[in-house]
């Protein structure tokens, strides 16, 4: 990124990303957390997408899943929606079609989640079978 790009972000006033402690920490400002029964320093966190403004995550407490935005336009990142772990996962594996959209984004509709538009973005799979990504995710905590 050059040093002009980061100006002007600076200039209409884009933070930073948040860091992996952050985004876990988002959880505990959703209504659904449970400070009794989820212990977020055993979360497991999964990337979904990157762009130049936004990031998404997957976020598990081990009793729910949380989608996290994190959006550098806004103050902090938020949850977006949040379900329990036997809503998403059957076997182990996350109840969801992966369609490709374009060239660089997948778009994964989840069977239980509220948004069915859950954009992915390819490259960050490159090295690493999303579903085997995700299946960890059902088994954190």
């Amino acid at each position: 990124m050059s040093l002009g790009v980061r100006l002007r972000e600076l200039y209409k006033g884009y933070r930073p990303f948040s860091d992996e402690v952050s985004v876990i920490s988002t959880v505990k400002s959703a209504k659904a957390f449970d400070a009794e029964r989820e212990d977020i320093s055993k979360a497991k966190k999964v990337q979904l997408l990157s762009t130049l403004k936004q990031r998404t995550y997957l976020v598990s407490t081990g009793k729910r899943i949380y989608k996290i935005l994190d959006d550098r336009r806004l103050k902090r990142p938020k949850v977006v929606w949040s379900r329990r772990v036997d809503e998403l996962f059957k076997d182990h594996n996350l109840e969801a079609t992966l369609v490709s959209r374009n060239e660089d984004i997948f778009n994964l509709v989840i069977n239980a989640a509220p948004d069915k538009r859950n954009l992915v973005s390819k490259d960050l799979f490159a090295n690493i079978d999303f579903n085997e990504a995700v299946a960890r995710l059902g088994s954190a905590g």
